[in-house]
């Protein structure tokens, strides 16, 4: 979104023009179908009017020429990757130009054994994890919206995800990144090497600016590999606070796991009613590794006194399927009405004391 001032029928006219100019036809589109597609993201953010035009960049010569061009003028650009971002950041109104990045989805490279991968920002999320894993690598970072989201929005937005309670973030992530700045110019920043600590981190800086200082044109990532096993656990609870203190009982406890996600019951009857049906509250967590069994252990030992059934699994295909429940939690609400979607962050320790007050507001 923008708070620039407006974009005049003159600075207009000329831009579409230069762009006519400098792009190949088919990558810039004004017709109204195009325009009205790319006006809002997942949020239903809807901004007043329709964009100026979109243009389709297929390389990063493509943003060059678009941005020199529209930062001349004076006229304001939102880049746009997958559009499911959930803060409104690819919102584009009256006279701004987008500048969607789904077309540069090359994997550019894939080092087994430097364990890393330079990618353009178009390169959905879980394609990038399926490919390292012919190299028994992954990508850590696993947004729910894996499936469909870019690379270049999970940057931008510094998504989370469901492993994040391990490997961090996405800029936990980002080793290094090739943007272009407004007037056109071209930087790199970072590195190829998991270590590096000199100068300033531009790398970080950029990561999660939702394009406001740049637009990313490829990514050097740092893949992992994949763990020698895993252990799945589901466990139901009497109440969304019991569940949120056997979170943090956890952690307490002194146990990382690779992920530890928490939904509450509306949510579960909106997936499956019959989840609903098994408890008020569903904690999944996953513990990878080596010591990948010996963690499940300790985790059930922790969660035992106050959850209502716990289900433990090694079968991968099995922990999907418990998994498939929080990746579907946002399109199973969605089905019902718009959400209202909202991130917080509090400490551990005072999750539990989060969860009553949000229950006292949905009341």
């Amino acid at each position: 979104m923008t708070t620039a001032p407006p974009t005049t029928p003159t600075a207009a006219a000329r831009l579409l023009g230069l762009l006519a100019r400098d792009l190949p036809p088919d990558q810039l589109a004004t017709d109204p179908r195009t325009l009205a597609a790319h006006t809002t993201d997942r949020s239903g953010t809807r901004p007043d009017g329709v964009p100026l035009a979109v243009v389709h960049a297929r390389r990063t010569e493509d943003v060059t020429v678009t941005l020199r061009h529209a930062n001349a003028l004076r006229v304001p650009v939102v880049p746009r990757g997958a559009g499911t971002g959930l803060s409104g950041g690819a919102s584009a109104g009256e006279g701004v130009l987008v500048l969607d990045l789904s077309g540069m989805n090359r994997i550019l490279e894939l080092s087994a054994d430097d364990q890393l991968a330079v990618v353009e920002p178009g390169v959905i999320t879980a394609e990038l994890d399926r490919a390292a894993g012919e190299h028994g690598l992954r990508y850590a970072p696993d947004p729910a919206s894996a499936a469909i989201s870019t690379i270049g929005g999970n940057i931008a937005t510094n998504a989370g995800g469901l492993r994040c309670a391990k490997y961090g973030v996405t800029r936990d992530s980002v080793l290094g990144l090739e943007a272009v700045l407004a007037d056109g110019t071209v930087v790199t920043t970072g590195r190829r090497t998991v270590k590096g600590v000199t100068g300033y981190d531009l790398t970080a800086l950029l990561t999660g600016s939702e394009g406001t200082l740049a637009v990313i044109t490829s990514a050097t990532l740092r893949l992992r590999p994949v763990p020698v096993a895993t252990a799945t656990l589901a466990a139901y609870f009497d109440s969304f606070e019991a569940a949120a203190e056997a979170s943090y009982a956890i952690g307490r406890a002194g146990i990382v796991p690779a992920l530890a996600e928490l939904l509450d019951g509306p949510v579960l009857r909106a997936v499956d009613p019959a989840l609903g049906e098994r408890g008020s509250a569903l904690l999944l967590v996953q513990c990878d590794g080596a010591g990948a069994a010996i963690e499940a252990e300790q985790v059930a030992r922790v969660l035992a006194p106050t959850a209502t059934n716990v289900e433990t699994t090694a079968d991968p295909v099995e922990a999907e399927s418990l998994l498939a429940a929080r990746r579907l939690a946002l399109p199973a609400l969605e089905r019902l009405g718009r959400p209202l979607i909202e991130d917080i962050a509090v400490p551990r320790s005072r999750l539990a004391e989060a969860v009553r007050e949000i229950r006292a507001i949905s009341a």
